[in-house]
């Protein structure tokens, strides 16, 4: 984690942020794994902490969260490939009004 704090090597912030708090989470989980262990003395018991480990903690903290950030990178990346689509489409009519402005300036009036 001390990596990632210092070196930031992904391009995106958000991208840097999200493998900061994946790595935070699974450092808490490691915590929480003496719950699991032979300290606590009732297996069932063991069992009710391992079934709200897993409803409460890695599914809204891990799943949620990073499919939530997955998804809105997908929507951002489709939206600018359409804006870009867009003005590279507006791009080419400019250019093709004037090639066509141009003829039309070279032919002689009398042609």
């Amino acid at each position: 984690m001390w990596y990632l704090m210092t070196t930031f090597p992904f391009k995106n912030y958000h991208h840097n942020l999200l493998a900061i708090y994946n790595e935070s989470m699974v450092y808490f989980g490691c915590l929480l794994m003496v719950v699991f262990s032979d300290y606590v003395v009732d297996p069932e018991q063991r069992y009710e902490h391992g079934y709200s480990y897993l409803y409460f903690f890695i599914v809204p903290c891990l799943v949620i969260v990073n499919f939530s950030v997955l998804s809105f990178d997908l929507l951002k990346a489709s939206v600018d490939k359409a804006r870009l689509k867009r003005k590279l489409k507006q791009k080419k009519k400019k250019i093709v009004q004037q090639k066509h402005n141009k003829e039309q300036l070279s032919q002689k009036p009398g042609d």
